[in-house]
């Protein structure tokens, strides 16, 4: 957690600080990313930074955890908005709101995505399973409603199904961060559509 005298400094070198920061790991990610660079970047001298942050981890978890915050701020409106009560109708709108919050904060989603794709590392591991208990705890709330409902089968594991759809929904922002063809939300909507789909329905033949 950042000192009280970063939480003291004037606005804009906090804003100059975290910037260069998260240009940094979104550009180099945690392992290759440099304290140096960062602080070049943000002009402040490096024994500045220390009396900031702990380490290069304390900053990224810091960074991590205002992702999260501003994440979860998409996702709170969109379903503000939603007043039904369908499960899966829900989890689409939770999809759309992430990769809102992606478009809109690129480089904050890129860094984020960044512990997804090393996650055998320890280091990211340790961070994954500080997040997973509450993604995993939001799904199998969700999918016990969604079984007294009747719109989900009675016979699933459910925590083996959370912890299926919370993945799902990095797979979705990592597949949009891929597709650089596609550069506006509304085109990629269909795909998630398709994937809500697919979890569904299932992919055997009609009839087969």
């Amino acid at each position: 957690m950042p000192t009280t005298t970063f939480f003291n400094l004037p606005e804009e070198k906090k804003k100059r600080v975290i910037n260069a920061a998260v240009d940094e790991f979104a550009q180099n990610g945690y392992t290759k990313s440099s304290i140096t660079r960062m602080v070049n970047k943000a002009q402040i001298a490096k024994g500045s930074f220390y009396q900031y942050f702990e380490d290069k981890e304390d900053l990224y978890r810091h960074i991590l955890k205002k992702a999260v915050e501003k994440k979860f701020k998409y996702v709170q409106k969109e379903l503000n908005d939603y007043e039904g009560d369908d499960f899966f109708e829900y989890w689409r709108r939770l999809n759309i709101a992430g990769l809102k919050y992606a478009e809109d904060n690129i480089k904050l989603a890129e860094v984020a995505s960044d512990i997804v794709k090393n996650k055998d590392q320890k280091f990211y591991r340790s961070i994954i399973d500080e997040y997973k208990n509450l993604g995993e705890g939001m799904f199998e709330r969700l999918l016990k409603k969604a079984v007294e409902a009747g719109q989900v089968r009675k016979d699933i594991n459910i925590t083996y199904t959370a912890g299926l759809l919370y993945r799902a929904s990095f797979f979705i922002t990592d597949y949009f961060f891929e597709k650089k063809d596609i550069k506006q939300l509304d085109e990629f909507i269909p795909l998630i559509d398709n994937l809500i789909e697919i979890i569904q329905y299932g992919i055997k033949k009609e009839g087969g």
